[in-house]
């Protein structure tokens, strides 16, 4: 079971450099709370990266600045005016 969940996050890890979302250099686990919700969230069709990064938990220990600059270049991403 811990082989599959590495071997997912990493297949989780790829996809998101493929797309040029930078969470994994943020997140320390992608397949943990904050993230899963960000990343169904850009399933559902998200773009604004100040939405994605206001789903994050208070124990994440990065900003939410950092983690606009993360999602930012997400495909069809839009230029937030919100507070990123």
């Amino acid at each position: 079971m811990t082989r599959n969940r590495a071997r997912l996050q990493n297949q989780l890890e790829s996809l998101l450099e493929e797309a040029h979302i930078k969470l994994s250099s943020i997140v320390s686990d992608l397949l943990g709370a904050s993230a899963r919700r960000m990343l169904q969230a850009l399933a559902d069709g998200e773009t604004d990266p100040a939405t994605l990064a206001a789903m994050a938990n208070k124990q994440l220990h990065a900003t939410s600045e950092q983690l606009c600059d993360a999602l930012a270049h997400a495909p069809n991403s839009i230029p937030s005016t919100a507070d990123c």
